[in-house]
């Protein structure tokens, strides 16, 4: 059963879920959800990691982790310190860091960025966006501007049933207990009954005002010195030319490919975990 704690990450609490029990001196795991996603994407994928403290956080703004408020706003460079913060939190030493979609573009910043505090990288379909963004600067903040007066409302679902067939639906290969235990988790209650909302923050929904740089996120990629291995999907979101040229990035980055789409914590729970063991045991 996951437990867990609240981090205070430079005003605001984010929860951490513990999914492993800790074994001695080997480095805590931090699991990094992606978009819309929490910390607990990743409870099927921990029954197949070595015995080791896990740890996934809920990142600022989904889950149960606190919104930045009103005015507020959300990019990268934030989820990077609120990363930092957690690994301060966990004392000397390195840590494993495994990261999915967004998270994964958290976790190449971070261990570009840091790289004595990350002894393993995995990065699963997460090098950035699959795609460069080319809309100009002012377009981009014209919709930031516009999007920051009127966020776009979260969906309300019927109840947390309801909630997981809509994530089944999305994704077949979803696991029904787990389907289930995300919408739970991801879900709170509104004042329609036994209606629930998606527990994100509907702030995510606006548009950056920052467009993506390839550039600027090869600097870090190219600063990494752990051992790193990416994960793609073989009907993942990337396509080839652009996971070659993200991969060729990193130094000596090693990359599987497994069945599956761009949500490989839920299709395919078993054979990512056997494989991040491989590599975080190595």
């Amino acid at each position: 059963m996951s437990s867990s704690w609240r981090l205070d990450a430079r005003g605001l609490a984010l929860r951490v879920w513990e999914l492993g029990a800790s074994a001695g001196a080997q480095p805590p795991v931090v699991l990094l959800h992606g978009y819309l996603d929490h910390g607990l994407c990743w409870a099927e994928v921990a029954r197949h990691l070595p015995e080791r403290r896990l740890l996934a956080p809920d990142q600022r703004g989904f889950g149960g982790s606190d919104r930045v408020g009103r005015g507020g706003a959300y990019h990268f460079p934030d989820y990077v310190a609120d990363l930092d913060a957690l690994v301060e939190a966990l004392g000397e030493g390195p840590v494993d860091l495994v990261g999915h979609s967004m998270g994964g573009t958290v976790a190449g910043w971070y261990a570009g960025a840091r790289p004595d505090r990350v002894r393993r990288l995995c990065i699963v379909e997460g090098l950035g966006p699959p795609q460069g963004e080319e809309d100009s600067a002012l377009d981009r903040l014209r919709l930031f501007l516009e999007g920051s007066r009127r966020p776009p409302a979260v969906p309300v679902v019927a109840d947390e049933a309801h909630a997981a067939a809509r994530l089944r639906r999305k994704n077949p290969r979803l696991g029904a207990a787990h389907a289930l235990l995300l919408a739970r988790e991801g879900t709170v209650p509104t004042e329609q009954g036994d209606a629930r909302r998606w527990a994100f923050d509907r702030r995510h929904l606006v548009r950056s005002p920052t467009p993506f740089r390839e550039e600027w996120f090869g600097q870090a990629l190219s600063a990494i010195t752990a051992p790193t291995l990416l994960v793609w999907g073989s009907e993942g979101w990337f396509s080839p030319p652009v996971r070659a040229r993200r991969a060729a990035m990193i130094p000596g980055a090693t990359e599987r490919t497994l069945e599956g789409g761009h949500m490989l914590p839920y299709e395919a729970p078993q054979a990512l975990g056997e494989l991040l063991a491989r590599h975080l045991g190595s």
